[in-house]
């Protein structure tokens, strides 16, 4: 009985493998060779010129992400309140951050801002029968000064008061770009050109002094005057301003008639021009802009302080928030334009 299924299932073996036989047959009719291939020349990896091109843009990109998130962690001084704790100074005045955003209401804000910075200056320093020699500075470089001593010396002399300004930044003459200026003789010339035996005449300041213009272009001079920083270039400022021949140009101004006498100085940190400056004037006032100060610019700028020889006078702080004050927006007369 066994021998019939063995032969059973041999044929059915038989046919299968016929079957597949003949299917192989019949799928490789159907296989064409369409490319021959090709032996690399080199390795498809590792490839070290493209992993090092990526790890470099990569190390980059983490460099910036570190630089920005301890820029972010970086302390910094937030209101003008505490800026005028840690330097215990009084904030004469908040100015608003305009920007390019042209806004009568935000123009407005910042117009009364400056009147009150003069009226506090005027509070606090009256008036007397010889100027007030008064240094305008900041920590670090690009906070605001030369735009404050431009429009507080607008608004002093709009106030009635003989006002002059000098351009006393040699390195970025700032101001003399603010009064259109610039390459006339000035600061440079008067310091360079007067020996060390000799005082610095009247007459030669007299000389170099231009009067300002109103908005019309008339000449006032009398009310608003500017001491340019001069047109020679060349020559290290630190040792052109540490000669007597300061002294004795800051001396000769208190003879003048001025009521006061604004300077423009650089920065007290970093370099000493602003130092020499501070020894021979009566009074400073610092400029600080908030979201540029830090915190450890606050701690050297109060060292600075504690070293030097001056009387500050108080604070203008840029950057602060408009009041909100409904008098900025009330009807009245048009806001006089203040050019930087």
């Amino acid at each position: 009985s066994s021998e019939p299924n063995i032969a059973a299932q041999l044929g059915a073996l038989q046919a299968r493998a016929a079957e597949l036989e003949a299917q192989s047959a019949g799928s490789g009719t159907q296989l064409q060779l369409v490319q021959r291939p090709e032996v690399p020349s080199a390795a498809s990896s590792p490839r070290p010129t493209r992993n090092a091109v990526i790890a470099l843009f990569a190390s980059i990109f983490l460099a910036v992400l570190v630089a920005l998130g301890r820029e972010q962690l970086t302390p910094r001084i937030t209101s003008q309140r505490e800026l005028g704790h840690l330097l215990a100074l009084p904030v004469l005045s908040g100015i608003p951050f305009i920007g390019r955003r042209v806004s009568a209401r935000y123009a407005r804000a910042e117009y009364e801002t400056y009147q009150t910075l003069s009226a506090a200056i005027r509070l606090a320093l009256p008036p007397r029968s010889e100027p007030h020699v008064m240094l305008v500075s900041s920590a670090a470089h690009g906070e605001g000064k030369t735009t404050v001593t431009t429009r507080l010396g607008r608004m002093l002399a709009q106030a009635g008061h003989r006002t002059l300004v000098i351009s006393g930044d040699l390195r970025w003459p700032k101001l003399d770009e603010a009064f259109n200026v610039g390459g006339r003789p000035g600061l440079r010339e008067l310091l360079a050109l007067t020996p060390e035996s000799e005082q610095v005449a009247f007459d030669a300041v007299e000389r170099v002094i231009l009067p300002t213009h109103n908005g019309e272009g008339v000449a006032s001079r009398g009310e608003l005057d500017v001491l340019p920083a001069g047109g020679r270039r060349g020559g290290d400022a630190s040792e052109l301003l540490h000669t007597p021949a300061l002294q004795s140009l800051i001396e000769t101004l208190r003879r003048s008639a001025y009521a006061y006498v604004l300077i423009d100085s650089p920065p007290l940190l970093g370099v000493a021009d602003a130092q020499m400056f501070a020894q021979f004037c009566d009074e400073l006032l610092l400029v600080a802009r908030l979201d540029r100060l830090k915190m450890s610019d606050v701690i050297d700028l109060r060292e600075m302080l504690d070293r030097l020889d001056s009387n500050p006078v108080g604070l203008v702080v840029i950057g602060t928030r408009p009041a909100g004050s409904p008098y900025y927006a009330a009807p009245g007369p048009s806001t006089p334009t203040l050019t930087a």
